[in-house]
C-alpha cells in the first residue's frame, strides 16, 4: 500500500518528521490539510485504520474491529467506516463521535487509547505508538478548536 506525507503545523507534524511514516505495510493513517480559503491555517483532517473494540462485544467472539476513522473538520465528527472502500465511495459512516461531545481522549498503553463523551467510552487501538499519538494530538489539543461556539 502507498504512504503519502503527512503535512501540518505544530507537535504532530514535528512528530512525523522526528519518526518519518509508518515502516509496516498495515499501518496506514495520513494527515492533510483542510481548505477553508483563509490565509489561517486549519487544523489537518486525519484518517487511516484503527482498531474500534466491539460495544458489547460476544464471548469467544473477539471484541475488536478494524473500521478507517476520518476526523471530518466540516461535520465536527469522529466518523468510523467498515472500510476505506467505504469512504471513498461517499458512503454513510458506520458510526460518528460529535467532537464537541468529547470529553477526554486518554492514552491507555501506547497504542491503545479511550474517546470518553458523556454517553461512552470507545476504545480504540492503533497499529504503533506514533499512530496513536497522530490521533491523540488532534483529539485533545485541537478540541478547543472544534467546540467553538457548541454550547453544552
Amino acid at each position: 500500500r502507498p504512504r503519502s506525507r503527512a503535512f501540518a503545523t505544530g507537535s504532530v507534524a514535528e512528530l512525523c518528521e522526528e519518526i518519518g511514516p509508518p515502516s509496516s505495510a498495515a499501518a496506514s493513517w495520513r494527515l492533510r490539510m483542510a481548505s477553508r480559503g483563509s490565509a489561517e491555517p486549519a487544523a489537518p483532517d486525519l484518517e487511516g485504520w484503527l482498531h474500534k473494540m466491539k460495544h458489547k462485544p460476544m464471548p469467544l467472539m473477539g471484541g475488536w474491529n478494524r473500521r478507517w476513522f476520518r476526523i471530518n473538520q466540516s461535520k465536527r465528527q469522529l466518523e468510523y467506516f467498515q472500510s476505506e472502500a467505504d469512504f471513498q465511495q461517499h458512503r454513510e459512516p458506520s458510526g460518528f463521535i460529535e467532537l464537541y461531545d468529547i470529553s477526554a481522549a486518554k492514552d491507555f498503553d501506547g497504542v491503545s487509547f479511550t474517546v470518553e463523551t458523556r454517553k461512552r467510552t470507545f476504545f480504540l487501538r492503533a497499529d504503533s505508538p506514533a499512530e496513536a499519538l497522530a490521533w491523540l494530538d488532534p483529539l485533545r489539543v485541537r478540541k478547543i478548536t472544534w467546540t467553538d461556539g457548541v454550547t453544552r
